[in-house]
């Protein structure tokens, strides 16, 4: 029995529970990978709004409405584990409705047995707006395009039953109103949830900046992240900040149909601020804008009206040509284009006045015409004649004959619209649009 003493001894040694270090490098990759699975997705805050009103809460305690989104990108310049964030009033793409966008950076920290949770904020956030729709323009970023407090950063920690990840923040201050403020914040993760606290507190403890609830602002996962790298877009118009493509964006929301509009930075959005569409921004005459529009959602049809009398650079040609190819490039068959009489085989339809002052708008859109023919596409062609603002007189009709020629009413025509995006059968044809009660040219003032 002495001899086996040593033996035994050894065999002990060998077995012995690991060490500490062990025991942490394990909790940290347990922590990192429940990260890795849990924050992804389009989250918001609206189930616990909707509490908030329920019941009663005091305005002072009531939670805000948010929307977040987070998306792990590759930034192999970067150390850890990334995931985009980005933060907005009503969860679109709008990049005047973006408050907040970022990269979450986690690591391990081998002095606290803690992964770290750091917020790299972009020196140029703007530039990097929407990144979720195209992950890869952050695969050259380095740490010298972004600024960072390590006195904010989390440390996070799993439960031990594997239920959630929480973490307390470090000592993050900032100045506010002459006096310094020490943020009071907990994130805690869940499978399907992600919470903070988020204020800021004076010396006395009272909260100067952020929800004064003690309770955290609970954001639920709504979208996958398959869903906010390509939402439903629903009908997507070109052209939807006045006239014709006004109208059908009025038609299409009161029914209750997915609306996106296409917007110049600049446009008046004014006469859509009444309907629930959805925005894009950018110039139709850049292809490369068109292209990002086109992908940011999963669209079942594409309808342009584009189209300027007197423009520098009219888009009659260039940003149909640019709607075209993008939809082609996306797998979005159904276009529907609002052209005019003149163009294609309808120019002798055409009133002498309006060849001579609309010539160069009529050959502009027959080589959109002839473009949008050539692509495959299940394209649909509408050609008004003379177009005015009125209220629809339920007259409006589309014939095949390329030599007719009438007066419609916008609301008419978007009805008629309408109509071609619920008739497939209408793909692959080419229409005139009129009125069949105005003649021209005394319909347009009777």
């Amino acid at each position: 029995m002495p001899r086996l003493l040593p033996i035994l001894l050894l065999l002990g040694l060998i077995t012995a529970p690991p060490a500490p270090a062990q025991n942490a490098d394990a909790a940290m990759e347990k922590t990192l990978s429940l990260v890795r699975a849990w924050v992804q997705g389009g989250y918001d805050s609206r189930a616990q709004v909707a509490a908030d009103v329920a019941q009663e809460v005091p305005d002072a305690l009531k939670h805000r409405e948010m929307y977040q989104l987070f998306v792990p990108v590759q930034m192999p310049e970067i150390p850890g584990y990334t995931v985009y964030q980005q933060a907005s009033v009503d969860g679109s793409t709008d990049p005047d409705r973006i408050w907040r966008n970022g990269v979450l950076q986690f690591f391990r920290d081998e002095a606290s047995g803690a992964i770290r949770e750091r917020e790299l904020n972009f020196k140029d956030p703007a530039r990097h707006y929407n990144a979720h729709l195209q992950p890869g323009s952050l695969a050259n970023l380095t740490l010298d395009d972004f600024e960072w407090d390590p006195g904010c950063d989390f440390f996070l920690r799993a439960a031990a039953d594997g239920s959630e990840v929480r973490g307390s923040i470090g000592l993050c201050q900032i100045e506010m109103a002459g006096q310094t403020l020490t943020a009071d914040d907990e994130v805690v993760i869940r499978p399907d949830e992600f919470w903070f606290l988020g204020r800021y507190q004076d010396a006395s403890g009272q909260v100067m900046w952020g929800n004064a609830s003690s309770e955290h602002t609970k954001l639920r996962r709504t979208a996958s992240l398959e869903q906010i790298q390509r939402p439903d877009g629903g009908i997507l118009i070109f052209g939807a900040t006045r006239n014709t493509g006004l109208e059908l964006a009025r038609l299409l929301d009161a029914r209750g149909d997915l609306v996106t509009v296409f917007v110049r930075p600049a446009s008046d959005r004014s006469a859509l601020e009444s309907l629930n569409v959805r925005y894009v921004v950018g110039d139709a005459l850049q292809a490369e804008e068109v292209n990002k529009a086109m992908a940011s959602a999963r669209y079942r049809a594409v309808v342009t009206s584009l189209g300027c009398f007197g423009c520098d650079t009219p888009p009659d040609y260039l940003g149909n040509r640019n709607v075209f190819d993008a939809a082609k490039a996306e797998g979005v068959n159904r276009v529907i284009m609002v052209s005019t009489i003149g163009a294609g085989d309808s120019e002798s339809a055409a009133p002498w006045i309006a060849r001579f002052f609309l010539k160069d708008a009529m050959a502009l859109k027959t080589q959109a015409e002839n473009h949008l023919l050539g692509l495959g596409l299940d394209a649909t062609i509408i050609r008004p004649g003379s177009l005015k603002s009125a209220r629809p007189t339920g007259n409006g009709e589309l014939t095949p004959d390329a030599t007719a020629l009438g007066v419609i009413t916008r609301a008419d025509l978007a009805r008629l619209i309408l109509d071609c995006l619920d008739d497939g059968t209408t793909a692959g044809q080419i229409y005139t649009a009129r009125d069949t009660e105005l003649r021209w040219p005394w319909g347009m003032w009777f």
